[in-house]
């Protein structure tokens, strides 16, 4: 048996795993040589001043020590995840298993070393347990893939049975040849057979080689070959549900919760504006007054109550096997990847909705996923 051709999933998740690494190998290297600048000072002692750094009761230098031992941490599982994503490439199991173990910790102290290429490369090791990468693996072909290699190997119509040379047939005179039970004569037709000695009706004859036409049919031994039977066209792929499933827990975790500081917003603004001045102080001095955070609330809370309530239709539309949906739910899901890992700078919150926007992106492009939808009935 033939090694299965790495799958296309497989090599892009590889060189995402080892690309990202190295990104965040050399972020990780540039934030350690600027913690002991002054800027980096500047920015933990104003971090420190404030809720909630004021509440962790960590000193200045504390904090720097902190960052430079997570930053550490952060470079050697880049380096690691860098080096295991090479072999993974080549197939190694054990490479995969660590890459796995490496991917909470990375993801971790690289978002809090000030990358986000830690979350890509989380994605990445995560496909890397996802069809056709998972049986690639186990040294198998992919089920839908499988059956069709099967189906073009094998060979229709099959070949008839063999003839049976031993039987009589037929001289370019006109006379057939010999056989022991009896002979025909140089002018005329064989003779009959005599029924054996002893009791009884004479035994059957036996069909002579041409009473059928395309030769003796199948017998128990040499059954027609029975072409493979290949996957429904009209099962569902199991990436159309994962891809369902974090599009419904994402977005409406997004829409209830903006909906309520919405509800928040309009009941009691006094209160709104008050939290918001206790956690940035600074707004007041750049002089933001109440009826411009509840416009600014109103218009954004809007925009992304209507965008996830979107992407929940979307989502319920692409598990109908709805090709329109599914693209514009992967081109929402791009968008939502992009906007949120930029905002992880503001809130590693936002870490968990980019995680679930990537890996839906992912499984819209796979394969059986794409060939699942373009069979959709019209």
């Amino acid at each position: 048996m033939s090694t299965p051709t790495r799958p296309r999933q497989t090599t892009f998740a590889g060189g995402m795993i080892i690309v990202g690494s190295i990104f965040l190998l050399l972020t990780v290297w540039e934030s350690m040589t600027g913690l002991r600048g002054i800027e980096s000072r500047d920015a933990v002692e104003d971090f420190l001043a404030e809720s909630p750094g004021s509440e962790t009761g960590l000193t200045v230098e504390g904090t720097l020590q902190l960052l430079r031992g997570v930053s550490t941490v952060a470079g050697v599982c880049a380096a690691v995840a860098a080096v295991l994503g090479v072999y993974a490439l080549r197939g190694h199991r054990p490479a995969r298993v660590g890459l796995s173990v490496l991917a909470v910790p990375l993801f971790v102290t690289g978002i809090a070393a000030g990358g986000f290429m830690s979350s890509i490369v989380a994605v990445a090791i995560a496909l890397l347990w996802l069809s056709p990468s998972r049986e690639w693996f186990k040294g198998e072909v992919a089920p839908d893939r499988a059956a069709s290699d099967k189906a073009a190997e094998s060979v229709w119509p099959p070949p008839l049975p063999p003839y049976d040379a031993s039987s009589s047939s037929p001289s370019p005179s006109g006379s057939t040849s010999s056989s022991p039970a009896g002979s025909a004569g140089p002018a005329g037709p064989a003779a009959p057979v005599p029924p054996p000695a002893g009791d009884g009706p004479p035994a059957p004859s036996q069909p002579g080689p041409y009473a059928h036409p395309f030769g003796e049919p199948p017998t128990q031994h040499g059954t027609w070959p029975s072409l493979p039977t290949a996957p429904s066209p009209d099962r569902r792929p199991e990436g159309v549900v994962l891809a369902f499933v974090l599009t419904l827990v994402s977005a409406g975790l997004v829409l209830v919760l903006v909906s309520i500081s919405v509800l928040v917003m309009a009941v009691s603004p006094d209160l709104m504006l008050e939290e918001v001045l206790r956690q940035q102080p600074e707004l007041a001095d750049q002089g933001v007054t109440q009826a411009m955070l509840q416009t600014t609330t109103f218009v954004m809370g809007g925009v992304v109550i209507a965008w996830a309530a979107a992407a929940i239709v979307l989502a319920f539309l692409t598990l109908g096997r709805r090709r329109v949906a599914a693209q514009l739910l992967m081109v929402s899901a791009a968008l939502s990847a992009v906007l949120c890992v930029v905002g992880t700078f503001a809130s590693l919150l936002l870490a968990l909705p980019a995680f679930a926007s990537i890996v839906t992106v992912a499984v819209l492009r796979r394969p059986d996923v794409r060939a699942w939808l373009a069979g959709a009935p019209r």
